[in-house]
């Protein structure tokens, strides 16, 4: 790959010849300060010459700066306006942020059966966020009818790509039995992918596993790791749970011989992550299928006759 800072000064090279690819790649480089220092008002500026010709990077990049506030003033509306310009040409990033905005109704209408064709689109496209967006709203019934077994499917398709937050839900449909036949070992098997991403759900759930001996055999020790590290890994969103974890910490702790917790803190100070190896994404032809399915059954606000 090439390095970063080389890249930049080709994407300028290119720029200020008027490449709108160019502008873009420079624009979204000034955004996130890669290769070049961070600098949110040439970022927009440059996204900006590359929204008007018709670039998908560039709009996408402009409503991601609309939509938080960097270098302009937040205006979710534009935000949504840019990604829908965006999304329609087929720019699967653009279709999940697209999607999003229509499941908060930042910048458009709340409208999750929109949502679910949004997200739908992307995952066709082989997008592994678009992938996991619809089968949450598949798994959840929102602006879609509830269908465990297609979001297990579509949550299949996202994990093997290495997405963490599928790889979890993926071994929680397992071990529940949700939309596939009961497996614990496939299901203690997704929960330590995610885990050694670092997913502190699939954390605490690995550790319940480890715990209660279900689908691996019985180690307090590697009960304890897990839950140790998901303490270390909790975010602010998941603050929570950390009392509950605290409590299961405790309970497990007080079953445990010294020489049990000597060898779960080893462990813990031992860990490092494991980096996946996922597989590449693969355009998936059933989804125009899906979409008619979601345009006929979509239930909720905003049942949809066309596409959005």
């Amino acid at each position: 790959a090439m390095d970063p800072v080389q890249a930049s000064y080709w994407y300028r090279k290119a720029a200020d010849l008027g490449s709108p690819e160019g502008q873009a790649r420079l624009g979204s480089a000034y955004l996130h300060g890669i290769g070049v220092k961070l600098d949110k008002r040439q970022a927009v500026e440059w996204l900006a010459k590359a929204a008007a010709q018709g670039n998908a990077l560039g709009q996408n990049d402009l409503g991601v700066a609309y939509a938080s506030g960097l270098g302009v003033p937040v205006d979710p509306a534009r935000a949504a306006l840019w990604y829908r310009e965006s999304a329609d040409q087929n720019f699967a990033t653009a279709q999940v942020n697209l999607g999003r905005m229509y499941i908060d109704g930042t910048g458009v209408p709340q409208d999750r059966s929109k949502a679910a064709v949004w997200f739908m689109h992307a995952a066709g496209l082989g997008d592994q966020n678009g992938q996991f967006s619809i089968a949450l709203l598949y798994e959840m019934g929102l602006g879609i009818s509830q269908d465990y077994e297609q979001a297990a499917s579509w949550y299949l398709k996202a994990a093997r790509q290495g997405n963490d937050r599928a790889q979890f839900k993926l071994g929680y449909m397992y071990g529940a039995g949700l939309g596939l036949s009961r497996n614990e070992a496939l299901a203690a098997k997704w929960l330590m992918r995610s885990a050694n991403q670092q997913y502190p759900l699939a954390m605490i759930q690995l550790g319940l596993i480890y715990a209660n001996g279900t689908g691996v055999v019985q180690d307090p020790a590697e009960a304890y790791k897990w839950w140790a590290l998901a303490d270390a890994q909790l975010g602010k969103s998941e603050s929570e749970i950390r009392p509950q974890l605290s409590d299961l910490r405790t309970k497990l702790a007080k079953s445990m011989t010294r020489a049990q917790i000597a060898d779960g803190r080893r462990r813990t100070a031992e860990w490092k992550p494991v980096p996946e190896a996922p597989d590449p994404p693969q355009p998936d032809a059933s989804v125009v299928y899906a979409l008619n399915d979601i345009r006929t059954h979509a239930t909720g606000t905003g049942a949809l006759t066309n596409a959005p």
